[in-house]
C-alpha cells in the first residue's frame, strides 16, 4: 500500500480529502460532524498511519471502517490494489433516512436538492456549487453500498445517480399539467412564481414542475413514469442545449404514454430574450410581463 492506494480507499467511502502533502493528507472523519477535515493519513516511512485530531487515537476504528488491517497499511506489502482502483459496483439503496443540511458531505454547497422515488423514499441529493467566476458545478450523493459489501454497510457517499433515477419534482405529481424545465433552481423558482400568480389569477390550475439531474444525459436515463396519462409542457432554456434537452423530453413523454406533450420554444414566443434565458429569470427586463408567460403556458393546458 501507498498514500495513493489509501486515498482511493477513502474516496470510495465518499469522504472529502484535503490538505494533500508529500507525506500525507487530511480527510473528513466518519465518526463525528467534521466540517473541516480533521482525520489524517501519514506516511511514516514504514506504513500508512491513520488518526484524527478531534477524536484522538482511533486508528483501529478507522481501519475497520475502511476494511483494512495493520498488515495492509505496510508500504509495498503487495496488497490487492486492483480491488481499490477498479471499484466494485455501487448499489443505490433508497432510504427513509435523510441527512441534516449541515452534514459535511454537502461541503458548503450553494443549494441542496432532494430527489425522491415514486414511493417516497430518499433516492439522493444534488448539490449545486456557485463559483466566484459565475460558473457552477454539481455533485450527486446517493445512499448505497458496494457490491462486495453487506447491505448493512449502506451509507451516503458522493456516488452518482443510476439509470432509472427519479425526476426532481416540485409540487404534486398527481396534477394533470406537468411543466418540464431544465435545472432544479429553475423548477423551484418558477413554481414559486406560479403559486404567487395563482393568488391573483382566478381558476389558474395547479401544476407540478419537474426536471432531470444532469440535464441532457439525465433526461435520457430518468424514469419518467410521472408523464403517464398527463399533459406535459416542455419549456427549455433559450439556447441549443436547451432545445436538445426538450427534444429528448418530448420523446420520453410519448414513450411513457403521456396524454399530450407540448414544446414551448422561447425564441418563437418571446423574440429578443437573451441566450440561456430560462423560467427562473424575470421576463420584465426584456419587455414581457408574466401575463405573457401565463398566456402561453395555459394555451397548452387541459
Amino acid at each position: 500500500m501507498d498514500l495513493h492506494d489509501m486515498e482511493l480507499r477513502i474516496d470510495r467511502h465518499g469522504l472529502k480529502i484535503a490538505g494533500r502533502r508529500d507525506n500525507g493528507f487530511n480527510f473528513t472523519c466518519p465518526f463525528h460532524d467534521d466540517r473541516t477535515p480533521s482525520a489524517w493519513a501519514f506516511n511514516t516511512g514504514r506504513r500508512i498511519k491513520l488518526g484524527c485530531f478531534a477524536c484522538g487515537n482511533i486508528e483501529e476504528r478507522l481501519l475497520r471502517y475502511f476494511g483494512l488491517t495493520f498488515k495492509d497499511t505496510k508500504l509495498g506489502n503487495g496488497m490487492d490494489t486492483n480491488s481499490i482502483t477498479v471499484n466494485p459496483k455501487w448499489i443505490i439503496l433508497p432510504t427513509m433516512y435523510e441527512l441534516g443540511l449541515t452534514s459535511p458531505i454537502f461541503d458548503d454547497g450553494s443549494a441542496i436538492y432532494k430527489y425522491k422515488t415514486y414511493s417516497g423514499l430518499l433516492y439522493g441529493y444534488v448539490v449545486r456549487y456557485d463559483k466566484p467566476d459565475g460558473k457552477k458545478s454539481f455533485a450527486q450523493i446517493t445512499h448505497g453500498y458496494f457490491s462486495n459489501e453487506s447491505k448493512t454497510s449502506a451509507r451516503f457517499a458522493r456516488k452518482g445517480f443510476g439509470d432509472g433515477r427519479p425526476p426532481y419534482v416540485v409540487g404534486y405529481p398527481t396534477n394533470q399539467n406537468i411543466v418540464v424545465v431544465e435545472g432544479e433552481k429553475t423548477a423551484l423558482e418558477f413554481y414559486r412564481v406560479y403559486r404567487t400568480l395563482q393568488s391573483y389569477i382566478d381558476n389558474l390550475p395547479n401544476i407540478a414542475v419537474v426536471t432531470a439531474a444532469a440535464s441532457l444525459h439525465g433526461a435520457k436515463v430518468t424514469n419518467w413514469g410521472i408523464f403517464r396519462g398527463k399533459n406535459v409542457i416542455v419549456w427549455p432554456d433559450n439556447d441549443m442545449p436547451g432545445m436538445n434537452f426538450a427534444k429528448v423530453i418530448c420523446a420520453k413523454a410519448i414513450d411513457f404514454d403521456c396524454y399530450k406533450v407540448s414544446l414551448i420554444n422561447p425564441r418563437k414566443y418571446f423574440p429578443g430574450l437573451p441566450l440561456k434565458w430560462d423560467l427562473a429569470d424575470s421576463p420584465v427586463t426584456y419587455g414581457y410581463g408574466y401575463d405573457r408567460i401565463i398566456s402561453v403556458l395555459t394555451s397548452c393546458f387541459e
